[in-house]
């Protein structure tokens, strides 16, 4: 199950005789920093063609290993902590 915990807060203040506002903006993505990988790797034909103790040894090895992570985009599940400021008028 992918999962994220994203937190934003916001604060609008006037700038001149209320007429002008302004907002001050700050919003952390995947709050917790929860790393979220791929699926693993398994191929089973490799663990059953090795004819000799090396290659399944290699094989069993390289079973079932996890060597990505689900998204490396902007934002979205499984992305690294993100923190962005903003300024409006």
């Amino acid at each position: 199950m992918l999962w994220q915990s994203d937190l934003g807060a916001a604060k609008k203040f006037p700038i001149y005789k209320e007429r002008v506002s302004g907002q001050f903006r700050g919003e952390v993505f995947n709050v917790f920093n929860r790393s979220q990988y791929a699926n693993p790797s398994s191929n089973f034909s490799s663990i059953a063609s090795a004819s000799t103790p090396a290659q399944l040894s290699s094989a069993l090895a390289s079973f079932s290993n996890t060597s990505s992570v689900v998204n490396t985009g902007a934002t979205g599940g499984g992305t690294p902590r993100r923190i962005q400021f903003s300024l409006r008028f």
